[in-house]
């Protein structure tokens, strides 16, 4: 008897340690309005680069997330890279808090993707995500993202002199 007690008391410990953490990991939403990207491009950066997969579609302008706080909080900062215009983006590296970077690259002659068919070959990038035809954002490492930057900067000169 004392046996069985004992199981369950272990096993209802547990299950209150499965509810205390999924409390604590609540999902937050947050709808963001687009100027310069659509919402496939938003789509595909946020599902590749922050991990959101709850996405809804409000129109062709507007998508709304739905995850954790931290992964709200990234993806908002994503957006702000993705929908700023060419000559306005933040090419800072974004810490994304887990020890990788975030980066926005606009290109001036490669294509986003070449770009990303480069890096996959040559680094085994896979993070990274074409935003249009002329720009790419990558997640990695800040040692990774180094060694891509380079690669990209190699595509553009290659493009540059053809």
């Amino acid at each position: 008897m004392r046996h069985k007690l004992a199981v369950a008391l272990v096993i209802a410990s547990s299950v209150c340690t499965t509810c205390t953490a999924v409390a604590a990991e609540e999902a937050q939403a947050a709808t963001f309005s687009l100027s310069n990207a659509t919402t496939a491009q938003a789509a595909t950066v946020l599902r590749t680069i922050v991990g959101i997969k709850d996405l809804k579609f409000g129109d062709d302008h507007t998508i709304t997330v739905r995850d954790t706080r931290e992964k709200v909080e990234l993806a908002e900062a994503v957006v702000k890279l993705l929908d700023a215009a060419d000559d306005a983006v933040d090419t800072t590296p974004l810490p994304a808090g887990d020890g990788s970077v975030i980066v926005a690259v606009v290109l001036n002659h490669a294509s986003s993707g070449e770009v990303i068919l480069a890096l996959q070959k040559e680094l085994q990038f896979a993070r990274s995500a074409g935003a249009g035809e002329k720009r790419v954002i990558l997640r990695d490492t800040d040692s990774q993202v180094m060694k891509a930057l380079k690669v990209i900067e190699r595509l553009e000169r290659s493009h540059a002199s053809s």
